[in-house]
């Protein structure tokens, strides 16, 4: 262990390093544009792309001329569910209702069965930041609301991040404009271009931004896929960016899940002490950390762990080697040994059956607790 000479708190993470792969991944796409651009059009066909038959859900806080979401204007043409947002545009809200539809479906959803989305639409963000209660509100114009806002600005950007589901953000954009000094020296206004409305930095959470303008084009902004690099895409050609961009998402090592990964932690909980550590650190050793394991070796890595803890449990603890007799003693003549005939040791076949039986009902348990977590 490593430690800060400032604070004596700092730890190395060496141990919970493992070789780079390239892996599978959901979207997280963000579309800027004025109003008018086709945002939620190209947010619907995209989601219709990567998802062609699992569910979809728009939260939708753009409102139409009637009584529904602006999105609901486009529902016999696409598929999905709807949250209409009304004010107020909390950040905590929206982060707290991302979390939850990772993993359940709105009250009378068009898709049957339990599970979450598979594509989440947050249509427009923007009104997170400069819409009522929004994360402009929370600061409050003051310097010091900055200490509160941040972080919830944060937990809400976060909550996309970690969402199961592929995510699609649209927000609203801006003239952009700069004072910058003229051939004279004289300071002159000049245009910057379209500015999405949110913090700054937002864009950078994204794999992929893009701009539209109001002939419905999509202009490739900042892209980790780089197919995408420098690419523009004419209206009504939304399902070519978006196969392109499928088949990079696709184009990795796919990885166990979370809760995949948390079984395979909980079940070690059969081992206490030294040997539940020794087991954790050579499970690392043989397969990397848990949250790097590839989705095709999950049945070899619950092999290791039930095949290992079987091995612990069977292992008698090291003990004190027993002192010798006196040499005035014979071993079989003490009178204060007990009479009568002891029951035979158990056989080694009969503990290893305990201790698979044991390392078996672990993981079943893991597996019930996550499932059980999941489910509330």
């Amino acid at each position: 262990m490593t430690h800060d000479t400032t604070t004596g708190t700092a730890r190395s993470r060496l141990s919970q390093g493992h070789p780079g792969q390239r892996t599978a991944t959901k979207a997280r796409l963000a579309i800027s544009g004025a109003s008018g651009a086709g945002k939620t059009w190209t947010a619907l066909s995209v989601a219709e792309v990567l998802a062609p038959s699992g569910p979809t859900v728009i939260i939708d806080t753009e409102p139409s001329d009637q009584d529904t979401g602006a999105a609901e204007l486009y529902a016999d043409r696409f598929r999905f569910d709807t949250i209409r947002w009304a004010p107020p545009f909390d950040p905590r809200d929206l982060a707290l209702t991302i979390q939850e539809l990772g993993a359940k479906r709105v009250p009378g959803s068009l898709w049957q069965g339990e599970g979450g989305y598979d594509v989440i639409v947050v249509d427009s963000a923007s009104h997170f930041w400069r819409g009522e209660g929004g994360t402009l509100d929370i600061a409050d114009g003051k310097f010091g609301g900055w200490k509160e806002a941040t972080p919830i600005q944060d937990r809400m950007v976060d909550s996309i991040l970690r969402s199961p589901a592929h995510v699609i953000v649209c927000t609203r954009a801006r003239m952009s404009y700069a004072q910058e000094p003229d051939a004279g020296g004289k300071q002159k206004v000049v245009k910057l271009g379209m500015a999405p409305v949110q913090r700054d930095d937002l864009e950078y959470e994204f794999q992929v931004v893009v701009q539209m303008d109001q002939a419905h084009t999509i202009e490739i902004g900042k892209t980790r896929c780089a197919t995408l690099a420098g690419m523009q895409f004419r209206q009504n050609d939304q399902a070519r960016f978006a196969g392109i961009l499928k088949e990079w998402l696709d184009g990795g090592v796919e990885l166990i899940t979370q809760t995949q990964v948390d079984e395979l932690v909980d079940a070690f909980n059969a081992l206490e002490g030294p040997p539940k550590v020794a087991a954790k650190t050579a499970f690392v050793d043989v397969f990397g950390a848990p949250g790097a394991l590839p989705a095709e070796r999950l049945a070899e890595a619950e092999a290791w762990i039930a095949a290992r803890v079987a091995t612990d449990l069977a292992s008698p603890p090291a003990t004190a080697p027993e002192e010798a007799p006196p040499v005035d003693e014979e071993p079989g003549n003490d009178p204060e040994a007990p009479t009568g005939h002891p029951e035979p040791p158990a056989s080694s076949e009969d503990a290893k059956a305990a201790a698979d039986e044991k390392a078996d009902s672990a993981i079943a348990r893991a597996k019930a607790k996550a499932k059980a977590s999941t489910a509330s």
